[in-house]
């Protein structure tokens, strides 16, 4: 990757992660990207999000004493039940002991996961169907102001309203796609000089982005195990691709390609990150 990020390059990642600042400490410390290049994601500018900022206060869990709290190892709550048993909410916590999300409930079911970012940011609640609590219906994304920056509302046949709002609460964008968001984002992200595009290599946008590659926008696909066969992947081993550089999830991906490869590849192992449970 190194190479591939040159210099003052800014790396750009369009696929929401609030362990983002984390795992690109990691890539700077392992030397894989230097110093100096820049990272843009499309949630972090949409959200307004500051590096190095971190909240100054933490989430609030309720207390009543005829509550059941559960707890781990840690002495951290795990899940809070009413006196009768029923679930209330329950909680997720990262390596460091910071509160990754928190999971309300209805009775049984799972209503609403308010998801805070690495830096202890509110930064999405997810509404989910109270038929299936699998599926998420609504998402807010807020800025660290706690404001609201954007809204996804998904339906039941699978349409998509995408919304950005201001900090005076007005609409300002509407779309009915991820890939109309993204279109419009990378529009003016593209202009900035020597960026790199790291995405997935089975990304929709693929295609549309790789075509866009010039001098100054590069494209750097992510590979896992599960795209060995995708043909992308396999133009990039046999020399038929105008792409040389690629990130693989662990060192078998990197060793299955390195033994089919029929040219010379950069090729550079994404450090392990945490992974949602």
């Amino acid at each position: 990757m190194k190479s591939e990020v040159k210099d003052k390059a800014n790396v750009i990642t369009v696929n929401y992660n609030d362990s983002l600042p984390e795992i690109w400490n990691s890539y700077q410390s392992a030397g894989l990207v230097d110093k100096r290049t820049g990272l843009y994601n499309m949630y972090y500018t949409i959200q307004a999000k500051v590096p190095g900022a971190v909240a100054k206060t933490k989430p609030e869990l309720p207390d009543n004493p005829a509550w059941q709290y559960k707890r781990n190892a840690d002495k951290q709550i795990v899940s809070i039940a009413d006196d009768g048993g029923n679930p209330i909410m329950t909680l997720k916590y990262r390596k460091n002991g910071a509160i990754w999300y928190m999971t309300y409930f209805n009775g049984s079911l799972a209503t609403r996961r308010d998801v805070y970012d690495a830096a202890g940011f509110l930064s999405v609640t997810q509404y989910l169907d109270r038929t299936n609590n699998s599926q998420v219906t609504l998402e807010n994304f807020y800025r660290p102001d706690h404001s609201l920056a954007m809204v996804k509302q998904y339906g039941s046949n699978h349409e998509l309203s995408i919304q950005l709002v201001n900090k005076e609460e007005a609409i300002t964008n509407v779309f009915h796609s991820e890939a109309q968001l993204l279109n419009w984002w990378l529009a003016s992200v593209l202009q900035q000089q020597n960026s790199v595009l790291v995405m997935g290599v089975n990304a929709p946008l693929f295609d549309q982005c790789l075509q866009a590659t010039n001098d100054n926008f590069h494209l750097l696909p992510i590979v896992s195990a599960d795209d060995l066969d995708n043909q992308h992947v396999q133009d990039i081993i046999n020399g038929k691709s105008k792409l040389s550089s690629l990130v693989v999830t662990d060192r078998d991906v990197q060793t299955t390609i390195e033994k089919q490869m029929t040219r010379d590849l950069e090729i550079t192992v994404m450090p392990a990150a945490e992974v949602r449970a």
